[in-house]
C-alpha cells in the first residue's frame, strides 16, 4: 500500500483547516478569546507542535450550537432593533 492509497482511502477531500485568526474573524472577536475558546476545548483542535488549526466543520458546529433561538415576538420587539 502506497503513500497515495492512504492518503485516497481517507475522507480529506473537503477539510477546510483554520488559523485561531481566521476563526476571530469569522465569530469577530478577538484573537486571545479565540485562543480561550481552543484551550477549553469548547471549539476542537488540531495541534502540530505549535501550530494549531481548526476544522471549519468544528467551527461551524460550535457556531450551531451556540446559536440562540428568538420567537419571532421576541424578534420584532422594540429593544431587539435597537
Amino acid at each position: 500500500m502506497g503513500n497515495n492509497e492512504t492518503i485516497n482511502d481517507c475522507s480529506h477531500d473537503n477539510v477546510k483547516l483554520l488559523r485561531v485568526a481566521d476563526v476571530a474573524f469569522i465569530l469577530n472577536i478577538s484573537k486571545s478569546l479565540a485562543y480561550r475558546l481552543v484551550q477549553k476545548g469548547l471549539i476542537p483542535s488540531i495541534r502540530f507542535n505549535s501550530v494549531v488549526r481548526i476544522r471549519s466543520a468544528d467551527l461551524n458546529s460550535f457556531i450551531q450550537q451556540k446559536r440562540v433561538n428568538m420567537s419571532d415576538s421576541e424578534l420584532n420587539s422594540p429593544s431587539c432593533i435597537e
